[in-house]
């Protein structure tokens, strides 16, 4: 007999943030920068830095580590999933791996666990799946400009599966996302 697989609500293991509007508006907006004026300035996390699950580490804009500093439920200081919640690339899931301190902008969820339930590469690639999509979209709000809700990230279902498990799942994943990578490198390679 098959065993029904059962689901974990996200907002369980994980605590989940976004810039709001008004820390938008009074910090950001006014204090950023298109290049790095000290050197302890901080990147600004855009949607557009999550592209086919991977966190891209090109930025266009820069904030004052003192203003970050005040931002601290927005701010990234360690290895979390991302999710742009409104925009052309809504939906899409990517991990920054903390190298160095950054801010979310406007338009961008962070995942951070809380707990050890779920691996980060497993909910990640589990997030982009189709089943991952649905709960992200089921909620959906908008029609000029759509976007995901908070509360749709959090009460998202994520199918409970044995840690052990998660990340043999993951790893054979990434081994093809490696792959696929290696491949379009080749192919722009060609192209040029």
């Amino acid at each position: 007999m098959k065993k029904e697989i059962e689901y974990e609500i996200l907002d369980s293991h994980v605590f989940v943030t976004k810039l709001a509007g008004f820390e938008h508006s009074e910090y950001i907006q006014e204090n950023e920068t298109t290049e790095k004026i000290n050197d302890d300035d901080i990147p600004l996390v855009q949607g557009k830095n999550i592209r086919n699950g991977r966190f891209v580490e090109k930025y266009d804009y820069y904030i004052k580590k003192e203003i970050s500093d005040k931002l601290t439920r927005s701010k990234l200081t360690k290895d979390c999933i991302l999710i742009p919640y409104v925009g052309s690339n809504l939906g899409e899931v990517g991990i920054f791996y903390h190298k160095y301190d950054c801010q979310l902008a406007s338009n961008i969820a962070k995942i951070e666990l809380r707990d050890n339930t779920f691996d980060l590469e497993f909910l990640k690639y589990y997030l982009q799946s189709p089943l991952g999509q649905a709960f992200l979209f089921q909620s959906k709000q908008g029609s000029a400009q759509p976007n995901i809700t908070m509360e749709a990230i959090r009460r998202t279902n994520v199918a409970k599966y044995d840690y052990t498990y998660q990340l043999k799942i993951a790893k054979v994943l990434k081994l093809i996302d490696d792959k696929i990578n290696i491949n379009n490198r080749i192919n722009d390679n060609l192209c040029y």
